[in-house]
């Protein structure tokens, strides 16, 4: 069972299942500040509010185990604080909130309840969308920039978080190697500020209304009017600078009848000149100016600021003044053209990302620990009477087709006494796209001519020379075109499977090496191609002093090793769910 939660921009929280459920986020702010509440505050007012927050989470665990028996018991909780929340200081709170309302105990090991940032959650989509191209590299550092509303609806609070992508600090402790690679990296937080700002919406707000005095609107008309103007002012925006109707477009909003002179042009040219709408705008380039500059003044440097995320959530954002603002920053050199706001991602997606964390722990602890009775539970008995991959140890299975090749890597288990063979399961998958051998092959021969001076048969020179013959014997056809282009496979196959975002954190005892990467069918190529790409394939072995053995399993009779190909389930160690 999988129950997932998100702190959503309208300062709640959604336990998103079958039945939604919604938590204001003042609850939680609520229940953090009770323990320091004034003292002349009524006592009797303050417990009945907590034992009121209380019972609406019981009611709620009451709900979920009605539907789920027992999911309490066998979940462990995952809590995603919001952008704000830096400071570690929530988190004894919130615990003892949970521990109050029966969802964890006293007893629990303190990852049944686990705290994920929000940063951390958008970072990780950020990276896995193929929708954005963000990447975040380990060392590198970036800022975050956004904006929320105050409790005053006057004013805005502009955060500016500097993070830098490290290792998470668990791997330390189970292995340098995994410290040292890219196998999880999270944002980790350098510095953070804020400041409070007039609300640029509030600054427009005023601006309209006084146009709208001065254009001897209707003072009764004048609230929707500016309602309805902000929330078309984008589009007026983009019409007066893009549309063809550049000069004169009169705005008619419901029943108000303005001037003539009342165009998008005299709308657009008030509110880009209003003294508080620069004002604010150079406060905010100011601001990100001195974030940045606080890292290195020097444009592009290693140890500067590579990168500025633009993020806005739903309840603060309007697409005009993100715009202005994004053309307000670009302009001062701080941001490159084309750097957009990001808008909060769908719920179930950041909680997808909330889950990396947890799915690598337990992918990393499949690959240690599996003990017996979770060991007769893995499927696939396999034929170990000789003994070819010895148990407990990793092998990969490469399957060879025209422009891929399918990378899998399992893993051997000892089964009990008594029972016969041994079972595996399935830890990573990758895919390699390749280029068709033939049409590598037939490239390589056609370079090799060019190379001899025949660059002259690359073009018809007149009418008399219509084409070029070359004479390609099979030796010429294999030594020069078709060997390279499987040394090229053996390198894509090899370096895959050693690369650290890969396969490399495991140590690879065997290759299993089935399918074809070219039905060749003649007698002079088929056994030649296998025994090039054996040696190419030892020779880039060689290359990274590690010797695994080397099967291939094109034979349809072989059992000895055909039991192995497949894949095995994926097996989850702490038989846990997890709700977020």
């Amino acid at each position: 069972m999988l129950t997932y939660t998100d702190i959503n921009d309208y300062k709640s929280i959604c336990i998103a299942r079958s039945s939604n459920r919604t938590i204001r986020l003042g609850t939680f702010k609520e229940f953090e500040s009770s323990d320091h509440v004034d003292e002349s505050l009524d006592l009797a007012s303050e417990q009945s509010a907590l034992a009121s927050i209380i019972n609406y989470f019981k009611r709620i665990k009451q709900k979920l185990e009605s539907e789920v028996q027992n999911v309490f018991e066998a979940s462990q909780i995952t809590f995603i604080s919001p952008l704000d929340w830096i400071d570690d200081g929530y988190k004894d709170d919130l615990r003892a909130l949970f521990e109050l309302a029966q969802w964890i105990n006293a007893k629990d090991n303190k990852a049944k309840l686990v705290f994920i940032p929000f940063l951390e959650a958008l970072i990780t989509h950020l990276h896995d969308s193929t929708d954005i191209n963000r990447r975040f590299e380990r060392e590198r550092k970036s800022i975050i920039f956004n904006m929320q509303a105050a409790s005053d609806s006057a004013e805005t609070i502009l955060n500016i978080t500097c993070f830098q992508m490290q290792s998470a600090k668990e791997l330390i402790v189970i292995s340098k190697s995994l410290a040292s690679s890219n196998f999880l990296l999270e944002p980790n937080v350098k510095s953070s500020k804020s400041i409070r700002l007039r609300s640029l919406y509030s600054i427009l707000n005023s601006r309209i209304c006084r146009m709208l005095v001065n254009a001897n609107a209707k003072e009764q008309d004048i609230p929707e009017a500016c309602k309805s103007l902000l929330a078309h002012l984008n589009f007026i925006f983009d019409h007066y600078t893009f549309g063809q109707y550049k000069e004169t477009r009169n705005i008619c909003i419901s029943n108000l009848h303005l001037q003539k002179e009342w165009a998008s042009k005299t709308l657009i040219t008030n509110i880009l000149r209003d003294i508080d709408f620069q004002h604010s705008l150079n406060q905010i380039c100011n601001l990100m100016k001195g974030s940045i500059d606080e890292y290195s003044t020097t444009k592009n440097s290693p140890d500067g600021i590579q990168d500025v995320i633009l993020y806005s959530d739903r309840t603060t954002t309007n697409s005009f003044t993100n715009g202005r603002i994004q053309e307000a920053l670009s302009t001062a050199g701080i941001i490159q053209y084309g750097n957009e706001f990001i808008c909060t991602p769908k719920v179930i997606d950041i909680c997808k990302s909330a889950m990396r964390k947890s799915y690598k722990m337990i992918r990393m602890a499949n690959s240690i620990i599996l003990n017996e009775q979770e060991a007769n539970s893995l499927p696939l008995p396999l034929c170990y009477s000789n003994g070819l991959i010895a148990p407990n140890s990793y092998y990969v299975q490469a399957s060879l087709h025209e422009q891929q090749i399918v990378l899998i890597l399992n893993k051997t288990l000892d089964v009990p006494s008594g029972d016969d063979g041994v079972k595996l399961f399935t830890i990573l998958e990758k895919t390699v796209e390749i280029e068709n051998l033939v049409n590598a092959a037939f490239d390589n021969i056609w370079n090799h001519y060019q190379s001899q001076n025949l660059q002259k048969c690359s073009y018809k020179v007149d009418t008399d020379c219509a084409c070029c013959a070359f004479t390609v014997t099979n030796r010429i056809l294999f030594e020069i075109g078709l060997k390279p282009a499987i040394m090229v496979i053996a390198s894509a196959i090899v370096g895959t499977v050693f690369s650290n975002d890969s396969f490399g954190l495991y140590q690879i005892s065997a290759f299993l090496i089935s399918g074809s990467i070219k039905k060749i069918k003649h007698p002079y190529y088929l056994p030649n191609t296998e025994r090039v790409l054996r040696e190419a394939i030892q020779k880039c072995l060689q290359k990274h002093q590690t010797s695994p053995m080397v099967f291939f399993m094109n034979k349809v009779d072989d059992c000895k090793m055909g039991t192995y190909l497949g894949r095995g389930r994926y097996s989850q160690v702490s038989s846990t769910s997890y709700m977020i």
